[in-house]
């Protein structure tokens, strides 16, 4: 499986772990305490290596 990015917000460490808001539902939280960024990933494809692969995208800067 694909290691996750770094935070996109922050840079730090990024873990991926299963929510009980349902089940099978995951999401990737960012361990920098000052960021907090939690991002949840709901729909069909609730399976690790996709939403690695969404977390991981990131959108292209306009001066690229």
């Amino acid at each position: 499986m694909e290691k996750l990015k770094p935070c996109p917000f922050c840079g730090g460490k990024a873990k991926l772990q299963e929510q009980i808001i349902a089940k099978g539902a995951l999401s990737v939280v960012c361990l920098n305490e000052k960021c907090g960024a939690h991002i949840f990933f709901y729909g069909a494809e609730w399976n690790k290596e996709t939403n690695v692969r969404r977390w991981n995208r990131r959108a292209k800067d306009e001066a690229d």
